[in-house]
């Protein structure tokens, strides 16, 4: 995305065939070999699933320390390994 720009709308579209049918599965991935769905929806027969992408983007590490600047020791410690992960 560059500055100035709309940010663009994704969705992930599921279409399925006539006479056929699939399972989408929305969750997270936990590690290399694990997923942990959330959510599941069977499309068939024709149907289409269309589900709008809310995307944010990473602070940079500048942006990154100068929001969290102002709060406690204990919280910046908690920020950094959540950010480290």
């Amino acid at each position: 995305q560059f500055s100035g720009q709309p940010r663009a709308r994704l969705n992930l579209v599921a279409k399925a065939r006539q006479f056929s049918s699939m399972l989408v599965l929305l969750g997270r991935i936990t590690s290399a070999e694990t997923f942990d769905p959330q959510f599941a929806a069977c499309v068939q027969n024709k149907d289409e699933l269309t589900i709008p992408l809310e995307l944010s983007t990473i602070p940079t590490p500048k942006e990154f320390r100068d929001a969290i600047e102002s709060i406690s020791p204990e919280q910046q410690a908690f920020a950094q390994a959540l950010r480290s992960m």
